[in-house]
């Protein structure tokens, strides 16, 4: 229940009092609990405050933050009346959650956490979703962010494989959703049905509080939903998160009430028959992270939690570990069966009260050579020299970091103390832990411990020299092989390319004779339009060109209004998936579609194989093979050359040049930034000055070869005067990358 007394001490001024009242029912209500993350948390505010989805209300919980949040905070909300700041003492997660819980008087609630960002359409894709299928619960999918020094790499996590994209399902039909990510965001929540739900309070921070809500949540919702698209930008290089291995501190322990709570809900809500082995699965999938990670002096007492957690399974012969095999239907998002056989052998540890076992079981998050190299003496030591020497303020760190050098050191062996490791040659990354070796800062350090071991006058006077000895060997040594590396993978890869095209060729002059000696000149004397997925493409389609052949290009299937004769996909759809691709193949039997393949898998690139094979079996449906080199070689005669992999454009257009046509009309070919729908993951990954470059080159090898083609753009925006003629349906001033447009702003 709300206590408004308590509501009323923690907003701070009449103007928040004025925004609770006036925002009677906002669509949704996002909660945002804020604790000491300045560095990151501008770009999640503002990811939140350019939502699509105007109509919204943004509770900022400020829990006790000492940075510079506070006044972020305050700065956003002077400026944007729908944000509410709350100012409260630390006391966790949960409590913060539960602040804005209380005072959320949206239609639908969302969470999103202070260190992550959100894409601009993000809420209203779930809204939108939510409302039309009447759903308590609507799932997305997410990213998992990497940052790095130079820079910044995304993954995708897709959680919701085994759900169907339009699917309504009650939990009770997915109750494998439990192994899963259990994080509360990415996913919105009808107040009317779950508004009620508190996130239980203990600890300071209250790590893994996500879980007993989630668990809550799902038991209590009547139907769930989930959209086709990535929405969420889950953060993992913030070192002070639990999701960092880095963190090992006391905190972690506050894991085990967590799972303690959730298993109270589950008997609270008479569904722990039901969920245990999800339950037990999720648990021991962090906790075991949790206890390898946790410092020294408190593994004990996380073991003796576990041991209270687990104590149901000790008599339970009803348990399958259904979740702890290769074959279970959770390996696919997992994909690593040996740490499933260790988290078992974790839970047998714990019941049978073994706490040195327990702790040989972490040996496989934590043993490796590499590990174990850098976890020496010599190679801390070395590396706090190597970095230190590279600045003024470096140097004078020194001291105080190999001191830190040397107790890390220490706490490592005792954490190893009890444990019998495998030799570490007999580790399979063995051959990379003999590289760390030869790094400068191994070879440093380790002449640096040999002068504390070996300690005399004349081996301390000579140091300085050994030093400087070591110094130039290693770059000698480094220079002269780098060298050597260089011009042996040279050579190599010109070899690599030779095989492979040669590869090529072979399919290509066996599989395209009969898939396109038909197409040979079938459409002399017409006109072909091509339809890209540039933004411009948005003003085509109301008015397509009658009576033309048209061709799309990967997604360009959404458009509405244009009926296409041939389509080219060379790449899987990611975040979609290619379930739309195959609707669209199965509803357009009078379109040809062709597939891109290319002939080696072992290719960095290979989304090109996530287009299912069982594709084929359409008989609107046909392969074609695109070289392995992402380069520039026109492909003349396709009945027997593989087409170019270069851009899935030029694929088409050396088909239609095949076709002979009068006209080729480029549509949503424009070389801009972006695409014309939202959802795309691989908007603004295109650079434009690259693509231009490579349109370039097409029209030069379309001039050599087929002089009498008129090449025509439609409303180009960087391809503008590069073609025969360029045609405008709107206004210039419109197009994306003119200075007066007002494109990504409509």
């Amino acid at each position: 229940m709300k206590d408004k007394n308590n509501i009323n001490d923690l907003i701070n001024t009449k103007a928040n009092e004025e925004k609770i009242e006036n925002n009677i029912s906002p669509k949704v209500s996002i909660i945002v609990p804020i604790y000491n993350v300045e560095k990151y948390l501008r770009q999640c505010l503002d990811s939140i405050v350019n939502q699509t989805l105007k109509d919204i209300e943004i509770i900022l919980v400020n829990d006790g933050s000492t940075d510079s949040c506070p006044s972020i905070c305050d700065e956003y909300a002077s400026k944007d009346k729908r944000i509410i700041v709350i100012h409260k003492e630390n006391k966790g997660l949960g409590a913060a959650y539960n602040t804005g819980l209380d005072i959320a008087k949206g239609e639908y609630i969302g969470f999103v956490e202070s260190d992550d960002f959100i894409e601009l359409n993000m809420y209203e894709e779930l809204y939108e979703r939510a409302v039309q299928s009447g759903v308590d619960i609507c799932l997305g999918s997410f990213y998992i962010y990497h940052g790095k020094t130079n820079s910044v790499v995304k993954t995708y996590s897709t959680p919701y494989f085994l759900i169907q994209k339009d699917e309504i399902f009650s939990f009770d039909k997915h109750t494998e959703l439990l192994t899963l990510h259990s994080s509360v965001w990415s996913k919105l929540y009808k107040r009317q049905s779950l508004g009620h739900l508190r996130f239980p309070v203990y600890g300071k921070k209250s790590y893994y509080v996500d879980f007993c809500y989630i668990v809550a949540a799902y038991l209590n919702a009547k139907s769930i939903s989930r959209i086709d698209s990535y929405i969420y930008n889950y953060r993992t290089d913030n070192t002070n998160s639990s999701s960092s291995n880095n963190k090992n501190d006391v905190e972690l322990l506050d894991i085990i009430p967590a799972i303690k709570k959730a298993k109270e809900f589950a008997r609270k809500y008479n569904a722990y028959d039901l969920i245990k082995e999800e339950l037990y699965f999720s648990s021991i999938l962090t906790s075991f992270r949790f206890f390898a990670n946790i410092k020294i002096e408190y593994k004990k007492t996380f073991f003796e939690g576990m041991k209270e957690f687990l104590q149901d399974l000790k008599e339970d012969s009803k348990f399958t570990y259904k979740y702890f095999k290769k074959d279970s239907v959770i390996f696919r998002y997992i994909g690593d069966s040996k740490r499933y056989f260790y988290m078992k052998e974790f839970i047998h540890s714990v019941l049978a009260n073994d706490y040195n076992k327990a702790l040989a079981t972490t040996v496989y998050l934590k043993d490796s050579a590499v590990y174990r190299i850098q976890n020496q003496l010599s190679y801390k030591i070395g590396k706090v020299l190597v970095q230190g020497e590279k600045n003024i303020n470096g140097l004078l760190q020194i001291p105080t970091e190999i001191i830190k050098a040397i107790k890390e050191f220490k706490e490592y062996r005792r954490s190893i103390k009890n444990i019998q490791l495998i030799k570490i040659e007999n580790c399979k990354d063995y051959s990379d832990a003999l590289k760390a070796k030869n790094y400068l800062s191994y070879k440093i350090g380790n002449e640096l411990v040999k002068s504390f071991k070996q300690w005399y006058i004349g081996r301390f006077l000579l140091l300085p020299f050994s030093l400087f000895k070591i110094y130039k060997k290693h770059s000698r040594v480094y220079t002269d092989q780098e060298t050597i590396n260089k011009t042996i993978l040279s050579k190599l890869n010109i070899i690599e390319d030779k095989i492979n095209n040669i590869k090529t060729d072979i399919l290509a002059s066996n599989l395209h004779p009969k898939i396109f000696t038909p197409y040979k000149r079938v459409h002399e004397n017409q006109d072909i339009v091509i339809v890209g997925t540039g933004p411009s493409v948005k003003y085509y389609v109301n008015k397509p060109i009658k009576n033309a052949i048209h061709i799309g290009l990967n997604r360009a299937f959404l458009l509405e209004n244009i009926n296409f004769d041939y389509y080219f996909v060379s790449d899987s759809f990611v975040p979609e998936g290619n379930d739309a691709l195959r609707e669209f193949i199965v509803k357009h039997p009078q379109c040809k579609v062709f597939l891109g393949m290319l002939p080696d898998k072992t290719l960095d690139n290979d989304r090109h194989f996530r287009l299912e094979a069982n594709m084929y079996h359409y008989e609107n449906v046909s392969p074609f093979i695109i070289q392995s080199k992402y380069n520039f070689t026109w492909a003349y005669n396709i009945e027997n050359e593989a087409f170019m992999n270069a851009n899935i454009a030029i694929s088409a257009l050396q088909f239609i040049c095949y076709t002979n046509p009068k006209n080729i009309y480029f549509v949503g070919c424009d070389a801009s930034s972006g695409h014309f729908y939202n959802n795309d993951a691989y908007a603004h990954m295109e650079f434009p000055n690259e693509i231009v470059r490579i349109w370039i080159k097409a029209k030069a090898m379309i001039k050599k070869y087929y002089p009498n083609i008129n090449l025509i753009s439609i409303n180009p925006v960087n391809l503008k005067n590069l073609f025969d003629e360029d045609i405008y349906t709107v206004d210039k001033s419109l197009l994306p990358n003119s200075p007066e447009s007002n494109f990504w702003r409509a």
